[in-house]
Parts: structure tokens; sequence; C-alpha cells
């Protein structure tokens, strides 16, 4: 992580996260829909977004 994170929560504060310099560890999966050539016609990418604000979170104040 090698700039702050700037965004706005469910309330609409404003939140900011140091960066910490760290790795952060994205895990996910993503499903591709082909057609018969195998060109590809669709991606969807599917991820927990607060295992990563965990990992900010939890470097930052470590």
């Amino acid at each position: 992580m090698k700039e702050d994170y700037v965004g706005t929560n469910k309330d609409g504060e404003k939140v900011t996260l140091k960066a910490h310099g760290g790795p952060i560890d994205i895990e996910g999966i993503a499903v591709a829909v082909v057609n018969d050539r195998l060109q590809l016609q669709k991606v969807e990418v599917f991820f927990d977004p607060m295992m990563m604000f965990r990992q900010m979170e939890k470097k930052v104040n470590a």
C-alpha cells in the first residue's frame, strides 16, 4: 500500500487510512463467459472488500 486510501463510508463520512508501505493480499474468483471460438464475452470478479480494508487498518494500527 503506497498511497493513502480516501473514501466515503455508508454514513457519508470521509475516511482516510494512511499508507503502510506493505503488501495487501486480495483473493477472489473471476468468472469468464466465452463464445464457441473461445472469445471473451463477459467477465465478473468477486472478492470480499472487507478483507482488504482489515489488512489496511491492521497494519496502520499495529
